[in-house]
């Protein structure tokens, strides 16, 4: 019975151990992605002047009723 739980304690810790040195790098770069996006949305919010500038989106010429006119396959149909 000990020979048995010896082995399963040293393929336990080197599961635990593999995991953390694997894992770790991976979570270290999500949590920066992360707080970078969060910063910049913070930025946006408290931002007076509105983004200049939306990937995809052209703005509307002036005195139209749209605001924003976007590209052909994300326009809504009209309502009828």
């Amino acid at each position: 019975m000990r020979p048995l739980f010896f082995v399963m304690l040293a393929v336990f810790v080197i599961a635990v151990l593999t995991g953390l040195f694997y894992f770790h790098p991976r979570k270290t770069k999500d949590r920066e992605l992360h707080t970078r996006e969060m910063e910049q949305q913070e930025r946006a919010a408290t931002d007076p002047e509105p983004a200049r500038s939306v990937p995809g989106l052209t703005p509307a010429p002036p005195g139209s009723d749209n605001e924003v006119i976007g590209h052909e396959s994300q326009r809504e149909a009209p309502a009828s």
